[in-house]
């Protein structure tokens, strides 16, 4: 197959693969990884024409779209998106932002990323309970069958969109499809278990107006899965509506590998910021399988958005046993490993000295590696760095090779127990 193709220019070629994910790319595709092309050969070719994204946060058909002089010019999108658009200030997600006017966008979109039915009718209804009323719901199905669908289905109001999610079980496409249909002001995302309190969103709505931030989170609830209380997360206290700057995020979340501001549930933020960030759920450009929140709040940060918090409890999250995130679950380890990736990056960025890199490492090795290294072998990778640098940075090639292939083992295990899954 590979001698048959006809291959562009060079620079196109270069250009593309400088910010490529050829490992997503490959289990994206298995028919390119069977094949044994140069999967940037085959995108540029045929993938983008087919749909198929070059990396998670890429939609080339939702770029096009949005983008109709570079779709008049036969224009290869992620290329035109590296070379120009990006400068641009041009959105990667592509979608219905473009082509709504502000008179019909509600203030706030709350966007429901749905795979399972389980929760799905409370998280509505607490969306739908909001005393704060200018709002849509977007219901995004990456679900197998139509049980999502079934779910949604019922509920009667305007607010209220069901789509359908056309790369079904993709990483991260689920999410960005969301984005590229939303028309609000602010995003709010919900997950299909998690529910928000009443006062939710007048509570984050109030915070951005107050401080002109572009991202806003408040306290939450840790409910099982029938919804009672099982802890509260309260990071900063009850106190009064402020602001949090790079710092103190840095030695409240990074330092020591505790999110304590949460999960996308729990946040609100500014549409606009988001959309002219660049991979914004991405870090030094590798997907996170575990910690994407948390990279989302970094490169908030590296961007130089304002930040704001209030200590009251606004929203709830959900702990079952179907959860992806669940303790020993497939992707456990990711959420461990991760976040020495993420010391590495802040560490070279100069947000975080030498003294509390290696203090933070020291604690991550006994409090997170050592615990559940029987349970997950990858981790030995990891002990065997031993926290190590070279040349005056931490984010090696050694370490990024490492980290490259314990995603690899995390990915192939979330195969195997999605399979079982389908197969049970």
């Amino acid at each position: 197959m590979q001698q048959n193709v006809q291959y562009p220019g060079d620079s196109v070629l270069r250009v593309v693969r400088a910010e490529f994910d050829s490992l997503y790319y490959r289990s994206a595709n298995d028919d390119v990884s069977r094949s044994g092309i140069d999967p940037v050969y085959h995108y540029v070719n045929y993938g983008w024409k087919e749909g198929r994204r070059p990396r998670p946060d890429f939609d080339p058909q939702g770029y096009l779209e949005c983008n109709q002089d570079v779709a008049n010019a036969g224009i290869e999108p992620f290329y035109h998106y590296l070379r120009f658009g990006r400068e641009e200030r041009r959105a990667p997600y592509g979608g219905a932002i473009a082509s709504r006017s502000p008179s019909e966008s509600p203030a706030v979109s709350i966007l429901i990323p749905a795979f399972r039915p389980d929760f799905l009718d409370t998280c509505i209804l607490s969306a739908l309970a909001q005393t704060y009323q200018d709002f849509e719901i977007l219901v995004s199905d990456d679900s197998i069958g139509d049980e999502v669908q079934s779910v949604v289905s019922k509920w009667q109001d305007k607010r209220i969109r069901y789509i359908s999610n056309p790369q079904r079980q993709e990483p991260g496409a689920n999410r960005d499809y969301l984005i590229a249909n939303a028309s609000g002001k602010y995003l709010k995302f919900l997950f299909d278990d998690d529910f928000l309190l009443p006062t939710s969103l007048a509570t984050l709505v109030e915070l951005t107006q107050m401080f002109s931030a572009d991202i806003v989170f408040h306290a939450r609830y840790e409910v099982d899965e029938h919804g009672r209380i099982e802890g509260a997360t309260i990071p900063f206290g009850f106190n009064q509506p402020r602001t949090i700057d790079r710092n103190e995020f840095v030695d409240r979340v990074i330092a020591r590998s505790e999110n304590v501001i949460g999960e996308p549930s729990n946040i609100l933020l500014s549409t606009n910021a988001l959309l002219h960030m660049d991979r914004p759920f991405m870090l030094f450009d590798r997907r996170m399988r575990f910690l994407t929140d948390v990279a989302l709040y970094c490169n908030c940060f590296a961007a130089g958005l304002r930040m704001a918090l209030v200590g009251k409890i606004g929203s709830a999250f959900r702990r079952h046993a179907t959860q992806n995130s669940k303790s020993k679950g497939a992707i456990y380890s990711a959420g461990l490993f991760e976040w020495e990736f993420i010391l590495r990056w802040a560490a070279d960025r100069g947000w975080l000295g030498d003294d509390v890199y290696l203090q933070s490492m020291a604690r991550l090795f006994i409090e997170l590696y050592r615990p559940n290294i029987v349970d997950f072998p990858e981790l030995e990778m990891f002990i065997e760095l031993a926290g190590r640098g070279s040349g005056g940075k931490y984010l090696t090639d050694e370490f990024l090779a490492v980290l490259d292939a314990a995603h690899k083992i995390v990915d192939a295990r979330v195969l195997r127990s999605r399979r079982d899954r389908i197969e049970a």
